[in-house]
């Protein structure tokens, strides 16, 4: 309470609340005029009365207790409600033009007295209006080099351009609305399309200011159709255009996009880059033949500038890719003749057999050439059966007087070429015959069946497989058997029961080329 009474203390000020009882809630302008109502003058020092509006008082506030207070606003209406301690709801109208015509936004907040009775006053926010949180990006793409542009980049004469805009609603109670983008138009680049693309999939035109080539139109006004929101949270804004022609380097200067909301403004800024003449870049390799396994590559070349022009290293790089994959540029160094190329590329980035190196020069204005691909094949490797069984064994025969027929179990042979030849190699196989530790010889004979053929194994090489493999693949023989092919273990009705054992030897060899 700020009441002196008549005969108090009312020179000191201390008069605004004649009227309410006690600790109290009120609304108000503060700095309106029209707030205030002078008293006194005659017998009395003036003194001014504070007009209370949507009033609540007789409140216990000062009592070392927490009170909830909610404070809620509905635009709309330009009404504004106050809730104390589940208490009643009391609103009050609110002028918003009595703020400012030229200023639009209102700082709120909270300050507190005491009297000579000094008291702590705590305020805690435990929920506020939830601003709408917006995010601005651009990317700027060149769809002829295939590449993103950024700051200081360099991009040729005729190169198609893409800018493309994201905005991004990331958070807020309130939809962005009528949001108007004011987007630069680079005299350098001639645009030619224009969209927007938004989260949910609607899409709208954008009508480009006409160009009359004679003087150019320095932005793009545009007032999106759709909100932004939760619910559609993204917009897409995409011009296309060519970079102008020009017959010496060209800078494209930086700017500031705008898009602008009643909620909420952002901004964004467009790279500044080069638009350089077309000149192109001659790169040419000395043949390559092989290498041996472990050995780099040793690539030498030479680069040119089809515009005559005297030029240096600086800024002068190769980058290639080997079978696909890509190495790491390689920078000319200023030491070197101008233009010479020499580097190597590193064993591991090779494999056996044949190998193809594709490279392409750049320029530091990004000029580049046509790539030019030669092909190395490393030699050196080995033709190995990488895994062979010790030991196997063929299913048990029960023999009944009658001619029976085993397979193998768990038999396995697997043939890894890394010679990196384009011959194809051939898997053999002899065989013991099978006896028991008494010396009795088995009354039946190994055989590999291929189909319907069956071939005995003995003294003399049958053939088992043959391929061609890419260098480094494993090839599994046993695991492209079937039913049909594969060895087979025949015995004849003359059969003794027992345990037999015979030995299986795996000869590899290439096939001579024709």
């Amino acid at each position: 309470m700020n009441d002196g009474g008549f005969w108090g203390l009312y020179p000191r000020g201390n008069s605004f609340d004649e009227k309410p009882k006690k600790m109290h809630m009120a609304a108000s302008y503060p700095a309106s005029p029209d707030t205030y109502t002078q008293r006194g003058g005659l017998t009395s020092s003036y003194r001014f009365e504070q007009n209370h509006g949507s009033i609540a008082d007789k409140l216990p506030l000062a009592d070392g207790n927490w009170h909830h207070l909610v404070l809620k606003w509905v635009a709309s209406k330009q009404i504004m409600s106050y809730t104390l301690d589940q208490g009643p709801t009391r609103m009050t109208t609110i002028d918003t033009t009595v703020f400012g015509k030229d200023i639009r936004n209102v700082t709120w907040g909270l300050t507190s007295t005491a009297t000579t009775a000094n008291a702590r006053t705590l305020v805690v926010f435990d929920r506020l209006p939830q601003p709408i949180e917006i995010e601005s990006d651009l990317n700027v793409t060149n769809l002829t080099q295939e590449r993103t542009v950024h700051e200081g980049d360099w991009v040729h004469g005729g190169d198609e351009l893409e800018y493309e805009y994201v905005l991004s609603y990331l958070n807020g109670d309130n939809e962005w609305q009528q949001v108007k983008a004011s987007l630069p138009l680079p005299e350098q680049v001639h645009f030619s399309h224009a969209k927007i693309r938004y989260a949910d999939g609607t899409e709208e035109e954008i009508n480009l200011p006409a160009d009359d080539n004679e003087s150019s139109v320095a932005r793009l006004q545009h007032d999106l159709q759709r909100t932004l929101s939760m619910k559609n949270p993204h917009a897409y804004i995409t011009l296309i255009g060519e970079a102008a022609k020009v017959d010496r380097d060209t800078f494209v200067d930086d700017d500031m996009s705008y898009f602008e909301g009643h909620e909420m403004k952002t901004a964004t800024a467009t790279p500044h880059f080069t638009i350089t003449t077309n000149k192109t870049v001659n790169l040419t390799i000395e043949p390559l033949t092989q290498v041996k396994k472990g050995e780099p590559v040793i690539i030498k070349g030479q680069i040119r500038l089809n515009d005559g022009l005297d030029f240096d290293n600086d800024g002068m790089r190769i980058e290639y890719r080997v079978n696909g994959e890509a190495g790491e540029d390689y920078q000319l160094s200023m030491d070197d003749p101008v233009g010479y190329v020499e580097f190597e590329v590193d064993a591991e980035e090779l494999q056996i057999g044949e190998n193809q190196i594709t490279l392409r020069a750049h320029s530091k204005d990004n000029a580049y050439s046509e790539p030019v691909t030669v092909t190395v094949t490393v030699i050196g490797g080995e033709l190995q059966l990488k895994k062979v069984s010790t030991e196997s064994v063929f299913a048990p025969i029960k023999l009944t007087g009658t001619a029976q027929v085993s397979r193998p179990e768990g038999l396995e042979v697997v043939v890894n070429d890394d010679t990196g030849s384009k011959a194809a190699w051939r898997l053999e196989a002899t065989a013991t015959p099978l006896v028991t530790n008494q010396g009795r010889t088995l009354a039946g004979n190994l055989y590999y069946q291929d189909g319907a053929k069956l071939t005995m194994l003995g003294k003399d090489a049958v053939e088992i497989a043959r391929q061609k493999t890419a260098p480094g693949i494993d090839y599994d023989v046993t695991a492209h058997w079937s039913s049909q092919q594969g060895l087979v273990l025949k015995t004849t009705p003359a059969a003794v029961p027992g345990s037999y054992q015979g030995t299986i030897t795996w000869h590899l060899s290439t096939v001579p080329e024709a």
